[in-house]
Protein backbone atom coordinates (compact mmCIF):
# COMPACT_ATOMS: atom_id res chain seq x y z
CA UNK A 1 0.00 0.00 0.00
CA UNK A 2 1.24 3.51 -0.83
CA UNK A 3 1.70 6.14 1.88
CA UNK A 4 2.49 9.68 0.79
CA UNK A 5 4.23 12.37 2.78
CA UNK A 6 4.68 16.08 2.29
CA UNK A 7 7.38 18.18 3.95
CA UNK A 8 5.47 21.24 5.02
CA UNK A 9 6.32 24.56 6.60
CA UNK A 10 3.52 25.87 8.78
CA UNK A 11 4.71 29.49 8.98
CA UNK A 12 4.02 31.75 11.93
CA UNK A 13 3.02 35.39 11.60
CA UNK A 14 5.91 37.48 10.41
CA UNK A 15 7.67 34.67 8.56
CA UNK A 16 9.88 36.29 5.96
CA UNK A 17 11.54 35.32 2.72
CA UNK A 18 14.73 34.20 4.48
CA UNK A 19 12.82 31.67 6.60
CA UNK A 20 10.86 30.48 3.56
CA UNK A 21 14.03 29.94 1.53
CA UNK A 22 15.65 28.10 4.44
CA UNK A 23 12.60 25.84 4.74
CA UNK A 24 12.81 25.09 1.01
CA UNK A 25 16.53 24.35 1.33
CA UNK A 26 15.72 21.92 4.16
CA UNK A 27 13.28 20.03 1.93
CA UNK A 28 9.89 21.73 2.30
CA UNK A 29 7.77 21.98 -0.81
CA UNK A 30 4.62 23.47 0.76
CA UNK A 31 3.82 26.39 3.04
CA UNK A 32 0.53 25.63 4.81
CA UNK A 33 -1.16 28.85 5.89
CA UNK A 34 -4.16 28.72 8.21
CA UNK A 35 -5.80 31.90 6.97
CA UNK A 36 -5.42 34.31 4.07
CA UNK A 37 -1.88 33.94 2.65
CA UNK A 38 -1.66 37.65 1.73
CA UNK A 39 1.91 38.72 1.11
CA UNK A 40 3.14 35.24 2.07
CA UNK A 41 1.92 33.89 -1.29
CA UNK A 42 4.38 35.72 -3.58
CA UNK A 43 7.21 35.26 -1.04
CA UNK A 44 6.54 31.51 -0.79
CA UNK A 45 6.38 31.17 -4.56
CA UNK A 46 9.60 33.12 -5.11
CA UNK A 47 11.18 30.83 -2.49
CA UNK A 48 10.10 27.73 -4.44
CA UNK A 49 7.21 26.71 -2.18
CA UNK A 50 3.60 25.98 -3.08
CA UNK A 51 0.89 27.42 -0.83
CA UNK A 52 -1.89 25.43 0.81
CA UNK A 53 -4.41 27.79 2.40
CA UNK A 54 -7.05 27.40 5.07
CA UNK A 55 -9.06 30.23 3.49
CA UNK A 56 -11.28 29.10 0.60
CA UNK A 57 -11.32 32.57 -0.94
CA UNK A 58 -7.52 32.84 -0.99
CA UNK A 59 -5.44 32.34 -4.11
CA UNK A 60 -3.46 29.15 -3.51
CA UNK A 61 -2.22 25.92 -5.02
CA UNK A 62 -4.37 23.88 -2.65
CA UNK A 63 -6.74 24.30 0.28
CA UNK A 64 -7.27 22.61 3.65
CA UNK A 65 -10.78 23.73 4.55
CA UNK A 66 -13.92 22.88 6.48
CA UNK A 67 -16.65 20.90 4.69
CA UNK A 68 -18.78 23.89 3.62
CA UNK A 69 -15.77 25.68 2.14
CA UNK A 70 -14.77 22.51 0.26
CA UNK A 71 -18.18 22.47 -1.40
CA UNK A 72 -17.84 26.18 -2.30
CA UNK A 73 -14.46 25.43 -3.90
CA UNK A 74 -16.00 22.58 -5.87
CA UNK A 75 -18.87 24.83 -6.97
CA UNK A 76 -16.26 27.31 -8.27
CA UNK A 77 -14.81 24.52 -10.41
CA UNK A 78 -11.72 23.74 -8.32
CA UNK A 79 -10.28 20.28 -9.01
CA UNK A 80 -10.68 17.88 -6.06
CA UNK A 81 -6.96 17.12 -6.15
CA UNK A 82 -6.42 20.60 -4.76
CA UNK A 83 -8.85 20.15 -1.85
CA UNK A 84 -8.38 18.67 1.60
CA UNK A 85 -11.53 18.52 3.74
CA UNK A 86 -10.89 19.07 7.43
CA UNK A 87 -12.66 16.60 9.70
CA UNK A 88 -14.70 19.34 11.33
CA UNK A 89 -18.36 19.25 12.29
CA UNK A 90 -20.92 16.50 11.78
CA UNK A 91 -19.72 13.36 9.99
CA UNK A 92 -22.47 13.75 7.40
CA UNK A 93 -21.07 17.18 6.44
CA UNK A 94 -17.52 15.83 6.15
CA UNK A 95 -18.73 12.88 4.08
CA UNK A 96 -20.91 15.08 1.85
CA UNK A 97 -18.06 17.52 1.23
CA UNK A 98 -15.52 14.77 0.50
CA UNK A 99 -17.86 13.07 -1.98
CA UNK A 100 -19.13 16.22 -3.72
CA UNK A 101 -15.74 17.94 -3.96
CA UNK A 102 -13.88 14.73 -4.88
CA UNK A 103 -11.27 15.84 -2.36
CA UNK A 104 -7.92 14.10 -2.45
CA UNK A 105 -7.67 14.01 1.34
CA UNK A 106 -9.64 14.29 4.56
CA UNK A 107 -7.46 15.85 7.29
CA UNK A 108 -7.77 14.14 10.64
CA UNK A 109 -6.26 14.90 14.00
CA UNK A 110 -3.83 12.30 15.29
CA UNK A 111 -6.50 10.93 17.65
CA UNK A 112 -9.21 10.87 14.93
CA UNK A 113 -7.47 8.74 12.30
CA UNK A 114 -9.37 5.47 12.86
CA UNK A 115 -12.79 7.15 12.85
CA UNK A 116 -12.00 9.12 9.69
CA UNK A 117 -10.63 5.98 8.00
CA UNK A 118 -14.01 4.33 8.64
CA UNK A 119 -15.66 7.32 6.98
CA UNK A 120 -13.48 7.49 3.86
CA UNK A 121 -13.51 3.73 3.30
CA UNK A 122 -17.03 4.04 1.90
CA UNK A 123 -17.32 3.04 -1.77
CA UNK A 124 -18.26 6.54 -2.98
CA UNK A 125 -15.03 8.06 -1.71
CA UNK A 126 -11.60 8.19 -3.24
CA UNK A 127 -10.04 10.35 -0.51
CA UNK A 128 -7.16 9.30 1.72
CA UNK A 129 -6.82 10.21 5.38
CA UNK A 130 -4.14 12.86 5.91
CA UNK A 131 -2.66 13.71 9.28
CA UNK A 132 -0.14 16.25 10.54
CA UNK A 133 2.59 14.52 12.55
CA UNK A 134 5.54 15.90 14.46
CA UNK A 135 7.30 12.75 15.62
CA UNK A 136 8.27 9.49 13.97
CA UNK A 137 6.18 7.52 16.47
CA UNK A 138 3.11 9.63 15.59
CA UNK A 139 3.65 8.94 11.88
CA UNK A 140 4.00 5.20 12.39
CA UNK A 141 0.95 5.12 14.66
CA UNK A 142 -1.15 7.15 12.21
CA UNK A 143 -0.31 4.75 9.36
CA UNK A 144 -1.04 1.76 11.60
CA UNK A 145 -4.48 3.31 12.20
CA UNK A 146 -5.09 3.75 8.47
CA UNK A 147 -3.70 7.16 7.49
CA UNK A 148 -2.35 7.19 3.94
CA UNK A 149 -0.87 10.68 3.89
CA UNK A 150 1.51 12.30 6.36
CA UNK A 151 2.20 16.01 6.65
CA UNK A 152 5.63 16.13 8.23
CA UNK A 153 7.65 19.10 9.47
CA UNK A 154 9.81 20.80 6.85
CA UNK A 155 12.96 20.25 8.89
CA UNK A 156 12.85 16.47 9.12
CA UNK A 157 16.33 15.33 8.17
CA UNK A 158 16.98 12.76 5.44
CA UNK A 159 17.96 10.41 8.27
CA UNK A 160 14.57 10.80 9.95
CA UNK A 161 12.76 10.28 6.63
CA UNK A 162 14.91 7.14 6.21
CA UNK A 163 13.81 5.95 9.65
CA UNK A 164 10.20 6.53 8.60
CA UNK A 165 10.80 4.53 5.41
CA UNK A 166 12.33 1.70 7.47
CA UNK A 167 9.48 1.78 10.01
CA UNK A 168 6.94 1.58 7.18
CA UNK A 169 8.83 -1.09 5.22
CA UNK A 170 5.55 -2.86 4.35
CA UNK A 171 4.37 0.28 2.52
CA UNK A 172 5.60 2.20 -0.48
CA UNK A 173 6.53 5.62 0.94
CA UNK A 174 6.38 8.40 -1.67
CA UNK A 175 6.99 12.12 -1.24
CA UNK A 176 4.38 14.43 -2.79
CA UNK A 177 3.83 18.16 -3.30
CA UNK A 178 0.65 20.11 -2.48
CA UNK A 179 -1.03 17.99 -5.16
CA UNK A 180 -1.72 14.25 -5.15
CA UNK A 181 0.38 11.66 -6.94
CA UNK A 182 -0.57 11.26 -10.57
CA UNK A 183 -1.64 14.88 -11.03
CA UNK A 184 -1.58 15.96 -14.67
CA UNK A 185 0.94 18.81 -14.40
CA UNK A 186 0.13 20.19 -17.85
CA UNK A 187 -3.54 20.47 -16.87
CA UNK A 188 -2.63 22.04 -13.53
CA UNK A 189 -0.61 24.69 -15.36
CA UNK A 190 -3.85 25.82 -16.99
CA UNK A 191 -5.80 26.09 -13.71
CA UNK A 192 -3.29 27.26 -11.10
CA UNK A 193 -3.29 30.96 -10.21
CA UNK A 194 -1.25 33.04 -12.66
CA UNK A 195 1.28 33.84 -9.94
CA UNK A 196 2.21 30.17 -9.64
CA UNK A 197 3.94 27.75 -11.96
CA UNK A 198 4.44 24.02 -11.68
CA UNK A 199 7.96 22.94 -12.39
CA UNK A 200 8.63 19.68 -14.18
Amino acid sequence: MTVTFCRTLRPAAGTGETELRLARDLGACVAEVIGEPGELLPMAISSGLLVASGAADAEATAWIVDPHAAIRLHDRGVDGGRITVRNHGPKRDVLDAAVRSRAAWVRAGIDEVSAVVDLVDLPALDAAVSVVVARLSDAVGAVANGARDLVIPHDWTPGLVGQLRDALADHLLVERTALPLGTDIDRMRTVLPPTETCRK
